[in-house]
């Protein structure tokens, strides 16, 4: 399974194709049905769907496999929660962790290009674990992000979460017109890993 931060615990819509396909390419509102899908090179796939305002519900699949690597995040971008979801629809024990931060989530800044910002947050593991961390949030130039048939304008964001132990360091891909991020990348001291993003269509309601 994919561990979706913290490694160490567990544009405007533009069609490549014309104005027909530009009808398929997914948009903001889908979110709040279906959900939008981001598939991989290798068939694994990020599922999201709007639960709020500010949180983005995101199902990480793998071909043929029940087990669903699920977290919430802020604005597509910002862990608030995670955990690992069996084929009976179960939490798996053990698998879960959230984030608290001294702000409300209104407060917590969608990611703009050129930009950046940082925030103190504590990180809590349903075992009981408790980590004091800093957040800080680059946010680079606006860029074109080409997902199969459809280009999306986005700008990527570095975020690094320091505590005394360790580094981390994840990368999203932001997308202003969907309101929503994709984890693109991350490394700790243990290693690193990215995802190759080829493909994305609206998810059928479930």
């Amino acid at each position: 399974m994919r561990t979706r931060l913290y490694s160490t615990y567990g544009a405007t819509l533009v069609s490549l194709l014309g104005a027909g396909a530009a009808l398929a390419c997914p948009v903001a509102s889908d979110l709040e049905a279906g959900g939008i899908r981001f598939t991989t090179t290798d068939g694994s796939a990020e599922i999201q769907r709007r639960l709020d305002e500010h949180r983005i519900e995101v199902d990480f699949v793998i071909p043929n496999d029940p087990i669903v690597s699920r977290s919430i995040t802020i604005h597509g971008t910002y862990l608030a929660w995670y955990g690992t979801i069996l084929e009976n629809g179960a939490l798996e024990r053990g698998s879960a962790g959230w984030v608290t931060r001294p702000m409300d989530l209104a407060e917590i800044p969608e990611p703009v290009a050129g930009e950046a910002w940082s925030t103190m947050q504590t990180f809590f593991d349903d075992a009981g674990g408790k980590v004091e961390e800093r957040l800080i949030a680059s946010i680079g130039a606006r860029t074109t992000w080409n997902l199969g048939a459809c280009s999306y304008e986005a700008v990527p964001v570095s975020i690094t979460i320091s505590t005394e132990d360790d580094t981390y360091t994840e990368q999203v891909m932001y997308i202003p017109a969907l309101r929503t991020g994709v984890l693109t990348g991350y490394s700790d001291s243990s290693g690193s890993g990215s995802y190759d993003y080829v493909d994305i269509a609206v998810e059928p309601v479930r």
